[in-house]
């Protein structure tokens, strides 16, 4: 979810980002900054690195003119479109609780509008779309679930055990 309440499709809470615009990156060049907090026109005009690029602060792929490469399409432009025989499954990222007590990343936005957000969008743009909700966080499938009965809500875990 953008700054400006927008459903994006991006994968990691994080984005990394350049302060300088060359081949080569130092360490130092590197930024970190959680997706809520851009604006859809900010998300929009990033130059953006893979994941790994920012871990490690080495970027390796420089194809930022191509299109298709643009990351945080909107989730109502990919409901549009995308051929309506293809399904989706709809992942709702919302940050979770790590194994030491602190969070992925803090939330700043309540619950019940960032779920209305992307119902909102959903509802008016699926269509007879088949789409499935997911989730790792169970309280988000439960309000997916009990704000909307037209699509199954799966919940996601990692399938750790002890065992």
């Amino acid at each position: 979810m953008s700054k400006d309440l927008v459903p994006v499709i991006y994968h990691d809470f994080i984005v990394y980002v350049s302060l300088k615009k060359k081949k080569t990156l130092d360490s130092h060049d590197m930024l970190e900054l959680p997706v809520k907090e851009l604006t859809l026109e900010q998300l929009s005009n990033l130059k953006i690195y893979h994941a790994v690029e920012g871990r490690n602060r080495e970027a390796k792929f420089f194809d930022e003119d191509l299109d298709e490469h643009q990351p945080f399409p909107q989730l109502a432009d990919a409901l549009n479109l995308i051929d309506m025989s293809v399904g989706f499954n709809i992942e709702v990222k919302w940050s979770m609780q790590l194994k030491d007590g602190t969070l992925e990343l803090d939330r700043s936005i309540d619950k019940n509008l960032y779920v209305d957000c992307i119902l909102d969008v959903v509802l008016s743009k699926a269509g007879s779309r088949r789409i499935v909700f997911s989730c790792f966080d169970p309280d988000m499938c439960t309000m997916l679930r009990y704000k909307q009965n037209l699509y199954p809500v799966m919940f996601l875990t990692l399938g750790v055990t002890e065992k």
